[in-house]
């Protein structure tokens, strides 16, 4: 039985698609293993298992996308094949592993942008994963009811069991191959849960855990509310943004303390990064980050960089907020806040700002 993937559509033969660029890494194994995807796929799936790709994660609205913009400035993390903008930070890999086996080169589909649209990494990838053995019903009908276990290991088997950590692999793979870049960086927020998955994924995965204040974060999810009403983005797509102080702050507390929990099975690997830390002088927080995973510092490339004649820290096209969190936020809402997490914040460094 196949991992066969339900398309709907016709990938183009190979000589009419996009071909790799030049220089792209990882070749020699499809290179070594030519028209025989069952044997491609567990080779890749193999040597995958030992590589060091890098996710940053972290609390939703808490600067992960500024610090990824940093490090993804790095030579080795540089996406050289794709200019910016045409490409998806986030993959939702680990949320959404289903979505993998419907990736289609179209417009809205989040996997595919995250491979720049490169069809002949979509249809390669497509047709390798069609290869790897599926779990069989009863296996995967009970793996998915201990995928929301709080048990590392349990977690790790869950994920296991599915298959979903060699098509984890084999997405990264062509997504590295179709961007150019020598060693894989990806964004999402929400993987931050979903660590045991990346670890059972990837054994030397290095993970960043990027956190802020809980009445910083609260503040930016109603600026960010705000903004998108004024332009008139669907309720739908707000949804997750227009929450209560009250469900802001279960969700806030269930992601740091499960983030911290699964960290700590693999310290070595794990790196916390408080915002603002980073944001009053990315330099120290960087040079930190970059030894964390095993690659010199390049400050001329990697720090942020002033834009001249402003007053605000404007880092090219991202910037640390400075707005106070009192624009957007009542005093009592702030305090409640405080009051319902002030263990877990006062543990992560924080005072309070009411």
């Amino acid at each position: 039985m196949l991992f066969q993937a339900r398309l709907g559509y016709s990938l183009p033969m190979r000589s009419d698609r996009t071909s790799y660029p030049s220089g792209t890494p990882s070749s020699k194994v499809i290179d070594s293993i030519d028209g025989c995807r069952p044997a491609l796929a567990s080779e890749i799936s193999r040597q995958q298992a030992g590589s060091r790709p890098v996710f940053v994660t972290g609390v939703p609205r808490s600067g992960t996308t500024v610090f990824f913009h940093c490090i993804e400035r790095h030579p080795t993390f540089r996406v050289r094949t794709l200019p910016l903008g045409s490409y998806a930070l986030e993959s939702q890999a680990f949320t959404a592993p289903e979505a993998l086996a419907r990736i289609e080169p179209k417009q809205g589909n989040r996997q595919a942008k995250f491979m720049g649209f490169n069809e002949t990494a979509i249809t390669d990838f497509v047709e390798t994963l069609s290869q790897v053995p599926a779990a069989s019903t009863v296996v995967r009908k009970l793996a998915e009811r201990l995928s929301s276990s709080g048990n590392f290991a349990v977690r790790r088997l869950s994920w296991q069991a599915r298959g979903h950590h060699h098509a984890a692999r084999l997405f990264f793979y062509y997504s590295a191959r179709a961007r150019g870049a020598h060693r894989m960086l990806e964004k999402t927020p929400d993987h931050s849960l979903k660590i045991p998955e990346i670890w059972a994924s990837f054994t030397d995965a290095s993970v960043f855990f990027v956190y802020r204040h809980p009445v910083n974060v609260y503040s930016s999810y109603r600026k960010r509310l705000q903004q998108g009403r004024a332009l008139g983005s669907p309720e739908s797509k707000l949804r997750w943004l227009s929450v209560s102080p009250e469900e802001f702050c279960r969700s806030y507390r269930d992601r740091v303390k499960q983030a911290l929990r699964f960290g700590r099975k693999n310290p070595s690997r794990f790196m916390r990064v408080r915002y603002e830390d980073f944001a009053v002088d990315p330099r120290p927080v960087l040079r930190t980050a970059c030894d964390f995973v095993g690659e010199p510092f390049k400050p001329d490339a990697m720090l942020p960089r002033l834009v001249s004649g402003s007053k605000k820290r404007a880092w090219d096209s991202v910037a640390p907020s400075t707005v106070r969190w009192d624009d957007y936020v009542e005093p009592e809402e702030a305090k409640l806040i405080e009051d319902r997490l002030q263990p877990l914040f006062v543990s992560l460094g924080f005072e309070r700002q009411t």
